[in-house]
């Protein structure tokens, strides 16, 4: 238990090391209860479209920012690139926006690839009381479950199910543009399929910015940012895994902003999941000003392309500030006139050299 309890610390499956790999499995049974009991809701058939599908990862976090110090990220952090924080846990709400209702949930835990992968030479290395029985699933196979689950939800078989009969809501644009497509590589999904799913979604930013017509700096940028905005609470204080809670804040906000008349669209799209976004509002940061507002200053690209095609500025003769006269010498440069300059002593100019003492007789 005191190693479930560590796990659950580390805000499951951040771990920090291939040992701990029986901790996650233990977390795993350990938190099944609290799955089954948030999977609980029946769910019914959907007439509205597009379904709302409220979702939320664990086990990753998005890359580090701009600046941030190099090497390995803490174990709290997530980070791109390592094996032992992929994508591990997937969570799903199915809301109805129209009555403003949620109708199916969807929650599995994914086991990570590299143990898959990795199986026999990991039980070379470490003793069996490492390993334990999971109940996490292969990524295939979450897949799979998801594609038996969305078709009951619309009433329709698999191969009716349009794009357009769904939308992802997520919190960040990161979740689906990145995550999901690159864990999907990493497991070998056609692409055709990531395509299909993964094409467009709605995120939660941009829909304030949009709804409320707030500008970048006025809209909340944050889940809790988010709730307190609508009135909300930041948190039910039920006791779940850090991906559950995060998506309990999503499917609340969802649900309040359905109840004050949003209309969902989707935010980003793109052709396919290797063609570039395409994003409905600018980005944070971004300056839409056009050119000619802008300022008269040539950019990084226009000076590398030729550095010198502007020539050098014109000279000017030096003026005063506004309001004085150039015929005016302030007290310091009288003094500094007035100053006796001191050459240094190597700088003078040196005697010639004595003749001889002794005169000399010519020789004939």
């Amino acid at each position: 238990m005191v190693m479930v309890a560590n796990a659950c610390d580390r805000s499951f499956g951040l771990f920090s090391s291939r040992k701990n790999r029986l901790g996650i499995d233990l977390l795993v049974v350990a938190t099944l209860d609290v799955s089954v009991k948030w999977l609980s809701v029946w769910f019914v058939y959907v007439k509205s479209r597009p379904l709302l599908l409220t979702v939320s990862c664990g086990g990753a976090a998005p890359p580090p920012l701009a600046g941030s110090a190099p090497g390995p990220r803490p174990a709290t952090g997530g980070g791109i690139g390592c094996f032992e924080e992929e994508l591990i846990e997937l969570c799903i709400v199915a809301v109805d926006w129209e009555k403003a209702e949620e109708v199916s949930r969807f929650h599995r835990f994914i086991r990570p690839g590299e143990w898959d992968e990795k199986d026999a030479e990991m039980r070379q290395a470490f003793p069996p009381s490492c390993f334990a029985p999971t109940k996490a699933l292969a990524f295939s196979d979450v897949l799979a479950d998801l594609m038996d689950w969305l078709p009951n939800l619309l009433g329709v078989t698999l191969d009716e199910v349009m794009p357009e009969d769904f939308l992802w809501v997520s919190p960040r644009d990161w979740e689906i543009q990145n995550l999901l497509p690159r864990r999907c590589a990493y497991a070998g999904v056609d692409c055709g399929l990531q395509d299909f799913f993964l094409r467009r979604w709605c995120c939660l930013k941009d829909v304030f910015r949009q709804h409320f017509a707030l500008p970048n700096e006025a809209a909340p940028n944050g889940l809790s940012a988010m709730a307190r905005y609508l009135g909300q609470a930041p948190s039910d204080k039920a006791k779940r895994t850090f991906c559950m809670d995060e998506n309990a804040i999503v499917v609340r906000v969802t649900l309040e902003l359905a109840r004050k008349g949003w209309k969902p669209t989707a935010t980003a799209w793109r052709a396919s999941v290797m063609a570039p976004t395409t994003f409905l509002l600018p980005r944070r940061g971004d300056v839409p000003a056009p050119e000619a507002e802008r300022s008269g200053k040539r950019n990084f690209s226009q000076m590398e392309a030729d550095p010198f095609s502007a020539g050098p500025p014109p000279s000017r003769p030096p003026q005063g500030p506004p309001g004085s006269s150039t015929g005016v010498i302030g007290a310091t440069a009288k003094a500094a006139a007035k100053a006796k300059v001191v050459v240094p002593p190597w700088q003078l100019p040196q005697p010639l050299p004595k003749g001889p003492s002794m005169p000399f007789e010519a020789v004939d």
